[in-house]
This record gives C-alpha cells, structure tokens and sequence, in this order.
C-alpha cells in the first residue's frame, strides 16, 4: 500500500505523500477509548467487474492520479468539465464509454491526439491510447461514425477540411 500512496502523491501533483486518502482500521476493540462499535464496507464497482477478462481489463489497474490528465494536450486545451461526465481525461475517454455505451460515448476516444504522453506518464503502464483505439474500432463496428466526416475521410481528405465540411470542431454531445 506504501507504494500505490507515494506513486499516487508524486503522479498527481507531485507531493511526497498524499493528502486526501483516509485509512480505517476497522471497529473499536477490547480496550479502545474510542472507536466505532461496527464497521461496514461498501463497495461499488459501477460496472467496472464486467471489465475483469475483458479488453478493457487493463484499465481496472489505474489509481486515478490524474497523471493522464495533467500530459494530455487535449484535456489541457478543453479542461475536464468538456468530457461531461464523472470521469474526464484519457482515462475518461476510456472508461466513460463502458460506462454509459459506445453510442453516447463515441465522442470521448475520439478526442485525442494518440500522442502516447498519457501512456508514457502512467505510473502503472495503462495503454491508454490502445484501449480508446479499441473504443474507435467499436464506434466504427456499429457504424456509429458521423456520415460526413466519415465520408471525407474515406475520400482521403486531412483533418482539416473534414472540419471545414462539418462546419466545426468535432464536439461532445449534451449529456454526455
């Protein structure tokens, strides 16, 4: 636990330990002066045990340091609150779409460079611009990909005049 606490610290803002986590030792016993007389975990995995086996497993390793986040260009441009969900960043781009589905989702691994810095920086090695890749080949799958830019990219056209045909930035729909 001492090394998931110091990596934690330095990768999220660079402190020798970190600040903001809590350990219980569990209830009061024999001989306390204080303590609570029951203790309860609850734990909640919102989904994240139908990643155990799966593609996606890899990501069930990340201590939510914010290392990703504090390298990606894309986040640094946008800022967390354009992801529109609970978790923003790469890591977002990759476990938002699990969470909610690829078809409100698809948006998410599609905003990224592919520049590797998050993965680089990723003090448990997450391979996170493979895993949004995996998101991408979904999306396509299930013909989930917008028809124009689609279309202009089939055709061999740069980034930039697929966003002159659309008319804008590729952007994060409401809600999600």
């Amino acid at each position: 636990m001492t090394l998931f606490l110091r990596l934690l610290a330095r990768s999220a803002t660079g402190q020798e330990f970190t600040v903001y986590n809590t350990l219980s030792s569990g209830p009061r016993r024999e001989g306390d002066q204080d303590g609570p007389e029951n203790f309860h975990v609850v734990l909640v995995d919102n989904g994240r045990s139908e990643m155990v086996g799966s593609q996606f497993q890899e990501m069930l390793r990340c201590i939510r340091c914010s290392a990703c986040m504090n390298h990606c260009p894309v986040y640094g441009a946008v800022g967390g609150h354009s992801y529109g969900w609970v978790y923003p960043g790469p890591m977002g781009s990759v476990l938002t779409p699990k969470m909610i589905g690829i078809e409100k989702g698809a948006a998410l691994p599609n905003a990224s460079t592919f520049c590797g810095k998050c993965e680089s920086v990723c003090p448990v090695r997450i391979p996170l611009p493979k895993l949004m890749r995996h998101w991408r080949e979904d999306e396509f799958s299930k013909h989930l990909t917008p028809k124009q830019p689609a279309m202009a990219l089939a055709a061999g056209h740069s980034w930039p005049s697929v966003r002159h045909c659309t008319g804008s930035s590729p952007s994060f729909p409401a809600g999600v």
